[in-house]
């Protein structure tokens, strides 16, 4: 439950900023203060820090548009050393650091009076995000039972479902002038509370084989199974059986040996990332590139970034509420892909969920096209659920499933990065791509895929 926090987090900071665009950008004449927290906070401590931030941030569209990829921005850059942090350090201490950028991001970006100071913001919870989105697949991989493996997996993915979904839901009701802050400081009061308590949570071998002596790791392993029906597992068995390779492209990989970890023997060095450039590692590697960034050009963040506004041209009075209802079928569809992960197969759900999102993203951009407001809302639903069966949750383990431990976290952050480049394309070009072909940006979409 403390890592898919960390998940809640990046689901939250993809959604904040959709329902609120107006309340945020928009300065209503004579607009007071409202009669709550802003009145008693502001009379409390202005006069120590003198300062008390705006009801409103006027910007242009543009303007929005880079504030909102100033998170892909952040998680591009955070995805280069994301790896480097899983790999040096304990998960623990990865993601504590992770969470760290998460508060002062999330706190900055509520607390800033214009376009540069919440890009800032942004900025910084992407990169922490970065971090998350490596580590803590990583993480639930590793402390999963063999037949539960898929199920935990996709954990994390539905972390980021229901954050999207509560930052919809409290959008819907705190758009207004200087509330709309509050929207945007939970995730840094989260974030707080999550670095104290990750103490709760256990290491894994591959980490603790490295950093620790093996009695520690067998703690570990005893703590990460209490309260499970499998917690009778020998703590020292070897867990290259529980490895599923139903995504491997190139079937299964070499294993490094492992040997008992002297106290005094140094840890072992970062490999570099030319190792996933040589055989046998290229392949899947590709793999994993071709997943990762698949997802975001899907279209998939077109929806969960500006949801509202594209639905504002066929069913202005009701965008919002339809917002919200997409993330709710975002999140039922995840729990039913946590299922079917381990029945059904990897490799058959990312083919399922490809054609899914095609056909439907070929289908809205017709019925956009024509000004059909109740369909073209059925249609994204539509395509929110195809995307969760398959494209939301698998590329998220196609590291852990491809690779030995000692390069899971490199081939995940070198597939971070190709994530977060196709949602820096995504997020940045969706808006301008939009005016020139309206609709039909959708089937631009399907063509992709």
């Amino acid at each position: 439950l403390v890592l898919v926090l960390a998940s809640f987090q990046c689901g939250y900071h993809i959604g904040e900023l959709n329902t609120p665009k107006d309340a945020i950008t928009n300065c209503p004449p004579g607009t007071e203060p409202p009669p709550t927290l802003h009145e008693l906070s502001a009379r409390a401590i202005v006069s120590y820090i003198r300062w008390v931030p705006g009801h409103c941030v006027p910007m242009s569209d543009t303007e929005y548009s880079f504030v909102t990829a100033a998170l892909t921005l952040g998680g591009l850059t955070g995805s280069f050393v994301a790896g480097h942090w899983a790999s040096r350090w304990t998960r623990q201490k990865a993601l504590r650091w992770g969470l760290i950028c998460l508060a002062i991001g999330a706190i900055w970006t509520s607390l800033s009076d214009g376009p540069g100071g919440m890009a800032f913001g942004r900025w910084l919870s992407g990169f922490g995000t970065a971090v998350v989105s490596v580590v803590v697949p990583l993480w639930l991989t590793e402390i999963a039972p063999a037949d539960q493996r898929g199920m935990i997996g996709v954990m994390h993915q539905l972390g980021t479902v229901v954050g999207i979904l509560v930052a919809q839901l409290l959008g819907l009701f705190l758009s207004r002038p200087f509330v709309w802050r509050y929207i945007l400081v939970v995730p840094g009061i989260l974030a707080i509370a999550q670095t104290f308590m990750m103490s709760w949570c256990p290491e894994t071998r591959p980490q603790l084989d490295e950093h620790e002596e093996e009695s520690d790791w067998r703690q570990a392993g005893r703590s990460a199974r209490r309260g499970s029906p499998h917690r009778r597992r020998r703590a020292d068995a070897p867990t290259d059986a529980d490895v599923d390779t139903d995504v491997a492209v190139a079937g299964p990989l070499p294993r490094t040996p492992r040997t008992p970890r002297h106290p005094h023997q140094r840890p072992m060095p970062s490999l570099a990332a030319s190792t996933l450039l040589r055989r046998p590692y290229l392949r899947p590697t590709i793999a994993v590139l071709l997943c990762l960034f698949g997802q975001q050009v899907s279209g998939i963040n077109a929806v969960m970034y500006y949801s509202t506004p594209i639905l504002s041209s066929v069913m202005p009075s009701q965008a919002a509420l339809v917002t919200v209802y997409i993330s709710i079928a975002n999140l039922l569809v995840t729990l039913l892909a946590a299922r079917l992960a381990d029945n059904t197969g990897k490799r058959k759900l990312l083919v399922v969920s490809t054609f899914g999102m095609s056909l439907s993203s070929l289908l809205l951009a017709f019925s956009i096209t024509h000004g059909w407001g109740i369909l073209s809302a059925a249609l994204i639903i539509l395509l929110v659920v195809t995307f969760g069966i398959g494209l939301g949750p698998v590329p998220f383990l196609v590291a852990a499933d491809l690779f030995p431990p000692e390069l899971t976290g490199l081939a995940q952050s070198v597939g971070l990065a190709a994530n977060w480049i196709g949602n820096l394309i995504v997020a940045v070009f969706f808006l301008s791509i939009r005016e020139r072909l309206g609709g039909w940006t959708f089937a631009l979409f399907a063509g992709i895929l």
